[in-house]
């Protein structure tokens, strides 16, 4: 039944998004983060998870690929495009990454992975070109959030019909938030985030359209994306979110002096909500665990001195290799074994050395330059400044959460398909925008 929804799902989203081959390939690439095979870094092991359907998504993902790849061979612009700008840069990270396979403990692992992640490049590289590149800014935004939205409809049907894969509860004290067999909850979290995030950009835009329709529909997306993001009580998803939205909003003050009154008068009565419900957000943040426990980001601060301290200086060129942290694997930490570095650039530091990680910031770097800072769309173009802003305000919740979990680089998650395509706009979509204008 799961596999008959999601396909449903994935159907009509199709059709939304213009029945075309890149759609297609970019649903096929987005519908296995759920309840996607998983290869354990350490052990190499299979996990199947929701019926069994790993293999069939395995079909999918591989589809997806080789639909990418088609478009990428049939038109010689977008095959240009990988081998200038930015692109050389994540070139060099993959070429890279296959030198440090050669010193993982499971070598095939590292190269399935690794391939992912240049798969995601790959199909950046054509959305951009046949969606940002036509579109703008907010058609690229209405295909990213109707990529995922099978993802979300998928979960809201676990959710009613099967509650038990839903939620994920935790056997010490019951505590349970939505995540699951499903998907891990801080992926959803961050879809919470992104979809609130997205619908808050398009409330805008109606706004400016003056169709109450829709913004009725924008308005209900806004709360639906919220409602996940409370529901899998993500701390890290939280601070994404608050983070993204501090972007939007102050991009939507502008220099207009009734708007930063609204926008004051909002953050007061938000203050005055966060004051009033202190006792429920702080033992939401808690999550039955105590304050120690919090501060040291549930044990990540100890992991993050260890994977600098004792993991990268063992191997600082090439790294242990690509999703690899340690020798064996994972990094054992007092004889715990951690797959997951809980942030993106520690864990290419140490997965890719000193080298990968300095292509991963250096990538970072530029697309928030682009998407955050440089203005490469003029005011005039309201539209699309506002549909750039919000892919900015996306680009902020994905960095966020790459502090705190994998984000833009190494186990596959939606963020990480996003991040790339994010990636690719800040340099391509943008330049062309500003050779337009």
């Amino acid at each position: 039944m799961e596999l008959a929804a999601l396909l449903l799902f994935a159907l009509l989203a199709w059709i939304l998004m213009g029945r075309t081959l890149v759609a297609a390939a970019t649903l096929a690439t987005f519908l296995p983060f759920i309840a996607l095979t998983s290869f354990g870094a350490g052990s190499g092991e299979a996990v199947e998870t929701l019926g069994g359907m790993a293999g069939i998504k395995g079909i999918m993902r591989f589809g997806g690929a080789s639909l990418f790849v088609y478009l990428l061979g049939t038109s010689k612009g977008t095959l240009r495009d990988l081998f200038q700008g930015p692109s050389l840069l994540a070139l060099g990270f993959f070429v890279w990454g296959l030198l440090g396979i050669l010193g993982s403990a499971h070598p095939l692992v590292s190269l399935i992975r690794l391939s992912e992640w240049f798969v995601f490049f790959l199909g950046a590289v054509v959305i951009n070109d046949r969606i940002a590149r036509t579109g703008g800014a907010v058609a690229l935004l209405r295909f990213c959030l109707l990529g995922v939205s099978p993802l979300i409809m998928l979960l809201f049907y676990t959710l009613v019909v099967h509650p038990e894969k839903a939620f994920e509860t935790r056997a010490m004290d019951g505590l349970s938030r939505l995540g699951g067999l499903s998907m891990d909850p801080n992926s959803i979290g961050v879809l919470g985030a992104v979809l609130a995030i997205g619908a808050a950009t398009y409330w805008r835009l109606c706004w400016e359209h003056r169709t109450r329709r829709k913004n009725l529909l924008a308005t209900v997306l806004m709360v639906v994306g919220i409602y996940l993001l409370m529901i899998t009580r993500s701390r890290t998803a939280l601070l994404a979110f608050t983070a993204g939205s501090m972007f939007l909003l102050w991009g939507a003050a502008n220099k207009n002096k009734v708007v930063h009154a609204r926008l004051l008068l909002g953050c007061l009565l938000f203050i005055c909500a966060l004051v009033y419900f202190r006792e429920q957000l702080f033992l939401w943040t808690l999550r039955g665990d105590d304050v120690e426990v919090l501060l040291s980001g549930t044990g990540r601060s100890d992991l993050w001195v260890g994977l600098v301290t004792e993991a990268f200086p063992s191997r600082p060129i090439l790294g242990h290799g690509y999703m690899m942290l340690g020798p064996t694997g994972p990094y054992l930490a007092h004889g715990t074994p951690w797959s997951n570095a809980h942030n993106a650039f520690l864990f290419a530091l140490v997965s890719t050395g000193i080298v990968g990680f300095g292509l991963t910031v250096w990538m970072a770097s530029l697309a928030a330059r682009s998407l955050l800072i440089r203005r490469v769309v003029r005011r005039s173009d309201k539209l699309e400044w506002i549909g750039r802003q919000g892919l900015g305000a996306i680009f902020v919740v994905i960095l966020v959460d790459s502090l705190a979990d994998y984000g833009m680089v190494g186990h596959p998650t939606a963020a990480m398909f996003l991040y790339q395509i994010l990636f690719v706009y800040s340099y391509f979509g943008g330049r062309k925008r500003e050779s337009s204008t």
